[in-house]
């Protein structure tokens, strides 16, 4: 997708950011950011104006969603604020603290983290992340002396050095004999009259006794000091003093040896500061990415599409901070759809009060500001945004009394500003424009800002009550009315847009639901009944025909859908049968082959040779019209051509073309004595029927050209002779000969009686008759078949 990049200076002003609540939603997204530096940078993000940046910021944002669909997170947690550390470790001889050397520790733990996340999975499904990830340098080295000095705690570890441990040990064995002497010498006889408690304690790291005030005085020991109730005085005894001393030098030698070690540690870490602070920048950038994806999931946030003619499409739109407080139990974030044609230059938004105008068009203004920041915004997948170079808004009550500005003045000072910096590739919001004065000049004065808006390139976005706005965007091509819908029985917001029609105020009707007298309501009725009353009646009467209209085409994108659904239902229902009626045409056919190929053996018996291969011939024929339609054939392509014998599809009636109609794509066909015209797609080209064949030989009767077979049954016993004929036309009508003779001879004519009446009770003979004088005469029988 190219798109084209649009300046980047002042793209938006604080102003506009506080009035679309840009800032309370960043520090929603800077909520799920795991370090100060990200969420710090959260807060800061401004709108960008580079359509191929957003796209490619959109698209690590992306990744990483995807990855925590799949149950992973980028391991961040240990990432540190240690760029106040980082800066202090630069001087020869600087020493950084314990603790903050532990959370630069952190810091490299964590990159190591990240670098071993990576793998052929993690790349395939993150290249973007991977890549970054890739960047980090290699620090394991100085993490293990991190590690090896620096406890969970903040503390050096007695580990860090070898001369450290020791001094340690001897610290903890030194204050143990401390303790027990000082202990002892507690309970001692000698010291109980004098101490104020037989237990001890430890003044400036060293050990002493409580001692009763009086009895100090010649207590003897060093004074480190007394109670506040001047009762109790703190006295190392003279016992006690080589201990002290002995346990103060290994402190200082403790303290000495800790300063070496963070000295040397500092200088490990500011030998690779650069490459720290690089890898820092890469982790919160990556911690940045993951915090968005965080907050599309939370508020099931979408990466809208980009666009750049300055239209709109927003489906299930929802405000980021309603989605908040939904989430909290207070209240419902109603999604909102919200269309903005290429070619519209000014979109009105009218309607009741509190049914909506405002939020939806602070919506509208909140998830551009986001999707130009590369968040992904609460709405419906499909949902698409215009790439804005500039945008304003005014929204709220801009009253000043610290600088004497009224309401109408402060939006008047506002609107110069915005129509100085309106041009092209701009996005303008106003609400409730022209109002704080005389509703004539007001809505004068708006529709004369708008179209100057709309004559340098603007696209704007207003919410008015003001009906000159609302006729002259019903009438304006430039302009168009969007209603906020409302429930007036139960007077309720729907929080829904319709295009194309205005919104009533309802003003009378929310006065009346807000306890304002019933009279007072009726007598302002009356006074509407004329003028501003007609428009809004006319306004009632166009939303109902909208209405309306709008149930029709939905009633006709349903019948149409069934409709659909039903023609390809029968398509389907039509090739299962066909295939169905194919099969069992080959089923069909098959058994007619095995039969006839079964009858021609047993024909072949009584039958010449020529006679039976004229027969086989005409079989073959026969057959040729139960082949199934070549593979892949598209009966649809089929030309018909004058001579063609053709079947008309779903009757099985065939017959012969005599005439084509090529333009009208219909062909003229002889079938069963009648001509009919049918269309090319309800044809479908057969074999012709055979032709008749004229039998040659003794067993040929001459006159007709029918074909014709004989049986010679001269000698055989009645029911010898019964059994033949019948086996003999039963055979010849399944091959489709049309007549038969059957030789029995005069004789007494019983034989030929007997046949004859057989031949009448025959379901396969048409008639019989005695054959021609010169063919045999009464001695034969001519048989037809049906």
């Amino acid at each position: 997708m190219t798109l084209t990049a649009h300046p980047t200076a002042a793209l938006v002003d604080e102003a506009t950011l506080e009035a679309l609540e840009y800032g309370l939603v960043l520090e929603a997204v800077a909520s799920h950011a795991s370090s100060v530096q990200a969420a710090s940078s959260i807060r800061d993000l401004r709108p960008m104006a580079d359509p191929a940046a957003m796209e490619e910021a959109y698209a690590s944002v992306a990744e990483l969603s995807a990855l925590l669909d799949a149950g992973g997170r980028l391991p961040l947690g240990g990432l540190r604020d240690v760029r106040g550390p980082l800066s202090r470790c630069v001087p020869e001889g600087a020493c950084l603290p314990p603790e903050e050397l532990l959370d630069i520790r952190y810091t490299l733990e964590t990159a190591v983290g990240l670098r071993a996340v990576v793998d052929a999975d993690f790349r395939g499904l993150c290249p973007r992340a991977a890549a970054l990830i890739g960047t980090l340098s290699d620090q394991r080295d100085l993490l293990r002396r991190l590690d090896g000095a620096v406890d969970e705690k903040g503390g050096v570890k007695d580990t860090a050095s070898r001369r450290l441990l020791s001094i340690r040990g001897e610290i903890r064995r030194t204050m143990e004999r401390s303790r027990s002497l000082i202990a002892e010498m507690a309970r001692s006889e000698r010291c109980r009259d004098a101490l104020a408690d037989d237990l001890y304690s430890v003044r400036d790291d060293r050990y002493v006794l409580m001692v009763k005030a009086g009895p100090h005085a010649s207590f003897p020991g060093v004074v480190h000091g007394r109670s506040a109730s001047g009762l109790t005085y703190f006295i190392e005894p003279m016992q006690m003093v080589e201990l002290n001393n002995r346990l103060a030098i290994l402190r200082r030698d403790e303290s000495a040896e800790v300063m070496r070690i963070l000295r040397e540690l500092t200088a490990a870490v500011a030998a690779v500061k650069s490459e720290i602070e690089a890898d820092i920048a890469v982790m919160v950038e990556l911690d940045r990415l993951q915090a968005k994806a965080l907050f599309g999931r939370a508020v099931d946030g979408v990466v809208p599409v980009l666009r750049t003619d300055g239209s709109v499409s927003l489906r299930g739109a929802r405000h980021p901070l309603l989605v908040f407080r939904e989430a909290e139990g207070k209240g419902r974030a109603v999604p909102i759809d919200m269309e903005l044609e290429p070619h519209v230059a000014v979109l009105v938004i009218s309607g009741a009060n509190t049914g909506g105008k405002t939020v939806s068009l602070k919506t509208l203004g909140l998830l551009t500001l986001l999707a130009q920041s590369a968040v992904p915004v609460p709405a419906a997948p499909g949902s698409a945004l215009s790439v804005f170079g500039r945008l304003w808004a005014d929204i709220g009550d801009r009253q000043s009394i610290v600088s004497d500005l009224s309401t109408f003045s402060a939006h008047l000072r506002r609107t110069a500003r915005i129509l100085d910096g309106a041009g092209p590739s701009t996005l303008v919001l106003i609400d409730e424009i022209g109002v704080g004065t005389d509703p004539a000049e007001g809505s004068a004065l708006a529709l004369s800002v708008l179209e100057e808006l709309a004559s340098r390139g603007a696209k704007t976005v207003v919410t008015t009550h003001l009906n000159l706005l609302k006729a002259h965007a019903q009438t304006d091509p430039a302009f168009e009315n969007c209603a906020v819908l409302f429930d007036e029985e139960a007077m309720r917001p729907l929080y829904a847009l319709r295009r194309g029609v205005p919104g009533p105020s309802l003003g009378l009707a929310v006065a009346l639901k807000y306890g304002l007298p019933q009279e007072v309501v009726e007598r302002a009725k009356e006074r509407l009944a004329g003028g501003e009353g007609a428009f809004v009646e006319s306004v009632r009467l166009l939303e109902e025909e909208k209405e309306r209209v709008a149930r029709l085409e939905a009633r006709l994108r349903e019948l149409e859908a069934r409709r659909s659904e039903a023609v390809e239902r029968f398509r389907r229902e039509r090739r299962r049968l066909v295939e169905r009626l194919r099969r069992r045409l080959e089923q069909d056919a098959e058994r007619a082959r095995t039969e006839i190929r079964r009858v021609t053996e047993e024909l072949r018996g009584t039958a010449t040779r020529g006679e039976a291969e004229r027969a086989s011939k005409l079989v073959r024929r026969a057959l040729g019209s139960f082949a199934p339609a070549p593979e892949g054939r598209d009966e649809r392509s089929y030309r018909p051509r004058p001579g063609d014998w053709v079947e008309v599809t779903g009757t099985g009636r065939r017959g012969e073309v005599t005439a084509v109609d090529d333009g009208a794509r219909r062909a003229d066909v002889a079938v069963g004595g009648l001509k009919v015209r049918l269309a090319w797609s309800r044809l479908k080209k057969v074999a012709a029927p055979a032709a008749p064949v004229r039998p040659s030989g003794a067993a040929v009767l001459a006159g007709d050209a029918a074909a014709a077979m004989t049986l010679n049954i001269i000698g055989k016993r009645v029911d010898e002779a019964l059994a033949l004929v019948r086996g003999f036309v039963e055979k010849a009508h399944m091959v489709g000969l049309e007549r038969v003779e059957i030789i029995h001879g005069v004789g007494t004519g019983a034989l030929a009686r007997a046949v004859r009446a057989f031949l009448k009770e025959s379901p396969v003979v048409k008639g019989a008759s005695p054959g021609n004088p010169d063919r045999g005469g009464a001695g034969v029988t001519v048989v037809a078949l049906k």
